[in-house]
């Protein structure tokens, strides 16, 4: 899955998150998009059965709320170890856990997660979703 789709994903995850669904103009904003770009992923990932929409809100089937969980999960874990291990200033911590969330495939995510101790809760306080020892 490409970059551009999973932030699209782990966005609309972050509205349900928030509120409980998603919405055309709040991806737009976030994301720095036009609506219809937005409109036009959002049918690419119907297509895939990783969303779906009523009236207009976006909600995540479960195979996308799988994917987006892992994501999030990718994120919050680099924000942790860059923080804790490597004593990245909290500031900076986003920035870089958001390039190397893309680039952490399932074997390195395993690894990350077991190197710290399997934690429910990144420096933020939000939910780490993947803690378990067999991902």
């Amino acid at each position: 899955m490409s970059p551009n789709r999973e932030d699209y994903i782990k966005n609309i995850f972050k509205g349900i998150e928030a509120c409980g669904y998603s919405l055309n103009k709040d991806l737009s904003l976030y994301l720095e998009v036009s609506k219809p770009s937005v409109t036009e992923m959002i049918g690419k990932l119907k297509d895939d059965n990783l969303v779906y929409t009523e009236n207009s809100k976006i909600y995540l089937s479960d195979e996308g709320l799988k994917i987006a969980k892992k994501l999030i999960s990718k994120h919050r874990l680099w924000e942790k170890f860059l923080q804790e291990v490597l004593d990245y200033k909290a500031t900076d911590v986003h920035e870089q856990a958001e390039k190397l969330e893309h680039a952490t495939d399932d074997g390195l995510l395993e690894a990350l997660n077991k190197y710290l101790s399997y934690p429910k809760k990144c420096p933020h306080g939000r939910t780490i979703y993947i803690n378990t020892e067999k991902l």
